[in-house]
């Protein structure tokens, strides 16, 4: 009579192989070992059961610790450490976001899913971008510059038509009042630094105010 929960082919499917050499050991009384022989055996720790025995091989060693690090898996007690197929995986992938600060979660949550193409836009670079500025830049001086192919500045940013040191506000008795020149260092130049430049204010608007002509456009 079979007393196995499973069938033999049921278990030999689970693993467990050794089982007709298990019924055999267990019909089969055990030889009487004369005393003389017995030191030419091997010990009973080398030599193999004749029993199924679980695989111990892979199993994570228990630590008892107090307070659990992180990446370890706790238990009441203690921890069980990252397997080591696990942690020879872990160092391949990269690290999950929650190891990141708050910060770069926020800046991640504020990205587009699909952005698209429009990422790759660059108003600098756009011919459509470029069009309006210089169709905006042409509009804005046309009344309030006048251009020349001659110079109207020399090298030192003096009006060459009578000598005058002009601020770009156009008030003949203002001492500078921008920032300095990345180029010369004059406090009198506006937007553009001017020495050796081929056009001047024609005019300047002030916002709730009067209109400030140029006297020296010939």
């Amino acid at each position: 009579m079979d007393l196995y929960p499973c069938s033999t082919s049921e278990l030999k499917a689970l693993g467990y192989k050794d089982v007709s050499r298990a019924k055999l050991a267990a019909l089969i009384p055990d030889p009487v070992i004369a005393p003389s022989i017995a030191p030419s055996l091997k010990d009973d720790v080398d030599r193999k059961p004749e029993y199924p025995k679980p695989d111990t091989s892979q199993t994570i060693p228990f630590q008892p610790r107090h307070l659990a690090p992180p990446g370890l898996h706790p238990v009441p007690g203690g921890v069980f450490p990252v397997p080591p197929a696990a942690v020879i995986l872990m160092k391949l992938l990269p690290p999950p976001i929650c190891f990141q600060g708050r910060a770069a979660k926020a800046l991640k949550s504020l990205q587009f899913a699909n952005p698209g193409k429009q990422t790759e836009f660059a108003p600098e670079t756009s011919k459509r971008e470029k069009r309006r500025l210089q169709t905006k830049s042409a509009a804005s001086n046309s009344g309030q510059t006048a251009a020349s192919k001659n110079k109207v500045y020399d090298s030192n940013g003096i009006l060459i038509c009578n000598g005058m040191d002009l601020c770009d506000c156009l008030d003949e008795d203002c001492l500078g009042c921008f920032y300095s020149c990345k180029k010369c260092g004059s406090n009198k130049c506006g937007v553009e630094c001017r020495c050796d430049r081929k056009w001047l204010y024609e005019q300047i608007e002030v916002e709730g105010g009067d209109t400030i002509r140029n006297k020296h456009v010939g």
